[in-house]
């Protein structure tokens, strides 16, 4: 499980998760998805600024017995809150493009699975408590929605796609 720890804390390092994001952002918007775009990227980049500027504030230091070095303080885990927010945002901008209900529990599924998996990988490679990986989750939640529901009362007709069913 260690490895999988491992693999997992470079495999969700902050410059392969902005690439991602970029990707799946770009991806929008080249569907022409222009505001889906916007509402997609700026939930999970307030998510960012807000964890990171609770960490200062914070300035929790991190387990001693870490497996892996980070410098950064530990409350709450970015990890935790990036990874809730972007799962958050994929199953708000993506699921409803499944015609078959099969493939959206498939993709609800995959989400369910992913976030837990790199809350416990934070605490299996000592990085994290437990609380701090559950801060992180709260906070990704509240940013997320937060944001998203303020950019929906901005834009009322952001939500609707070309591929969403009537």
């Amino acid at each position: 499980m260690e490895l999988l720890s491992l693999i997992l804390h470079h495999a969700t390092s902050v410059p392969v998760f902005l690439a991602f994001l970029l990707a799946v952002a770009f991806y929008i918007y080249y569907t022409r998805e222009y505001r889906t775009s916007v509402l997609f990227i700026v939930p999970i980049l307030a998510t960012m600024i807000i964890v990171y500027f609770l960490k200062e504030v914070f300035a929790v230091p991190r387990p001693d017995e870490a497996l892996v070095n980070v410098t950064t303080y530990s409350f709450p885990s970015a990890h935790a809150a990036l990874s809730m927010s972007f799962a958050i945002m994929m199953l708000y901008v993506f699921t409803e493009k499944y015609s078959k209900q099969m493939y959206q529990y498939a993709h609800v599924g995959a989400w369910l699975f992913f976030v837990p998996v790199i809350g416990y990988s934070r605490i299996e490679l000592g990085v994290h408590r437990p609380e701090e990986v559950i801060a992180g989750y709260i906070t990704g939640v509240v940013v997320t929605l937060i944001v998203v529901a303020l950019i929906v009362k901005v834009w009322p007709d952001t939500r609707k796609y070309k591929w969403q069913r009537s």
